[in-house]
């Protein structure tokens, strides 16, 4: 839009409004007023003619469409103004007490254009109550509104300046208080780690005189995956645990740190949270050493799974709440007696299904070729899964073999000597490669054959031929089988004269199960 349209007009109706209040203060006073009065009505006279030149300027412009609609509703507006604005100049120029005069003050009047297209526009439609007031009283009147809404406009400024510093207090008190809760969780946080060493110290006493443990008691975990159960010894199989096992992990955790933490001085202690994630499928084992590993480092865990049952991947298993420098301390070490135990567990658990499948009545168990320094561990992982452990170590059963037989001289030889010194509490075991051997061994007092390296048919063969004739001599033996027997091959050996079938495949080349322990970052 053209700025300066209507522009002149509008100084020049400026200009009659102050001519209009000096005369009229003249013909107050008795003063003489006929020069403002040429000078107004020469001035209306420009304003009017100026008026109808805009209307017809503005007509053309609409019908020949040289300007936009919203450039045409402004230069509409402009005209507008002038018209009342020269309305208002007469009413005050004729001094008129008439209700049109009044109108036309108070802004009532409907101004209209008249052009190709009419247009009506309408003004304020408030009504005051002005009958009894002059045209001057009705200015003073309008002054005085104004300047009470600017009154009331600067209160209403005030109060909401208070407003905002009330807001301002709330939030500095809010932030307090957060501030406090903050300092309370840290407390509650630190409480409940002195509460768990505490518990932790109340459980080993009472374990100081805890005897006679009843192991046979078993549970039945029922899987939705297989639909087959899982049966394992003492919901709490910590309790079988001897008191030097702490002293173990307090070892693998010296092996692993045993100088400076540079990853822990770059974390700090920083209260905080990991969570234990389940990332493969398998039987979840290993808790007492999992949980010992992080309270000897000050944390607590909570476990969400139970020792022996089926892990789904991916799964949240624990939560580990402690320094974050401690928790990474502990995280390989824990990760790792995790994973070898769990993937034993699942072994076990693997070839017991398929003893159960198959219906065989006899004991699958593991052997003595374990981790060294590990046995404990990868021992009760066997355990947990559902196999049996077979002989911890060389004290807790005699075995012979091959070669104690051979720097002995004979079978005879070797059973006799071991008799002498292991007593009545020990069974004595021999490995025998024929049904000779094993005749002479049982001969000389052993109380179980193994049958090594036997195959197929010829071994449920050479079981069944044993067992069958020493029967009919009153002696009851246990027949034990070995030698390259795996989860993949183990069906081909069940039968009714077996009554052992051990594996070292429980322990060896076994896959572990795969957990991963993952900080919180902050929220």
């Amino acid at each position: 839009m053209d700025a300066n349209w209507g522009s002149k007009l509008g100084l020049v109706a400026d200009s009659t409004l102050v001519t209009v209040y000096e005369r009229n203060r003249c013909k107050s006073n008795g003063l003489n007023y006929e020069t403002q009065d040429k000078t107004i009505e020469k001035n209306l006279a420009r304003l009017k003619d100026g008026i109808q030149e805009l209307e017809a300027d503005l007509s053309r412009s609409e019908e020949e469409g040289t300007l936009s609609s919203k450039q045409l509703q402004e230069r509409e507006d402009t005209l507008i103004k002038l018209q009342q604005q020269v309305e208002k100049l007469e009413a005050l120029f004729q001094h008129q007490d008439d209700s049109n005069a009044r109108e036309i003050l108070l802004g009532r009047t409907q101004t209209t254009i008249t052009r190709t297209s009419s247009r009506t526009v309408r003004f304020s439609d408030t009504v005051v109550e002005t009958d009894s007031m002059d045209n001057t009283q009705v200015l003073q009147l309008q002054q005085r509104i104004v300047e009470d809404q600017d009154a009331h406009l600067d209160r209403l400024s005030e109060s909401l300046g208070r407003q905002a510093e009330v807001g301002l207090m709330i939030g500095d008190e809010l932030d307090m208080h957060v501030e406090l809760l903050d300092d309370t969780e840290n407390l509650v946080d630190r409480t409940a780690q002195r509460l768990g060493r505490a518990s932790k110290r109340i459980t080993n006493t009472s374990t100081c005189f805890s005897s006679h443990l009843d192991l046979t008691t078993t549970t039945t975990t029922t899987t939705t995956s297989t639909s087959m159960t899982i049966t394992t010894a003492s919901p709490n199989l910590g309790h079988l645990l001897p008191p030097n096992w702490k002293a173990k992990i307090t070892e693998w955790l010296q092996e692993d740190i045993p100088s400076f933490d540079y990853g822990g001085y770059v974390v700090g202690e920083k209260e905080t949270v990991a969570i234990l994630y389940g990332k493969s499928e398998g039987i979840v084992a290993g808790v007492p050493f999992f949980t010992e590993v992080f309270e000897q480092l000050g944390c607590r865990v909570e476990w969400h799974v139970k020792e022996g049952e089926v892990l789904k991947p991916i799964q949240e298993c624990a939560h580990v709440y402690g320094p974050v420098r401690q928790l990474l301390i502990g995280e390989r070490t824990a990760l790792n007696l995790m994973a070898r135990c769990s993937g034993i567990a699942s072994q076990a658990h693997r070839v017991r299904l398929l003893k159960d499948k198959n219906g065989f009545k006899g004991v699958i168990a593991g052997t003595r070729k374990t981790t060294p320094g590990f046995r404990l561990v990868e021992k009760y992982g066997m355990l947990v899964g559902g196999a049996d452990t077979h002989r911890m170590d060389l004290s807790t059963m005699i075995m012979l073999k091959d070669n104690h037989v051979w720097s002995t001289g004979s079978i005879t030889n070797a059973v006799a000597k071991a008799k002498s010194v292991g007593g009545f509490s020990l069974k004595i075991e021999v490995e025998c490669r024929s049904e000779a051997e094993a005749d002479e061994a049982i001969a000389a007092g052993a109380d179980i054959i193994m049958l090594d390296n036997f195959e197929g048919d010829a071994l449920k063969a050479a079981a069944a031929s044993i067992k069958s004739r020493w029967a009919a001599k009153g002696r009851q033996v246990l027949v034990e089988c070995s030698g390259g027997v795996t989860e993949h091959n183990i069906e081909e050996y069940f039968c009714d004269s077996i009554d052992i079938i051990s594996m070292g495949s429980m322990t060896q080349g076994v896959s572990f199960v795969d957990f991963s322990l993952k900080v919180q970052k902050d929220k």
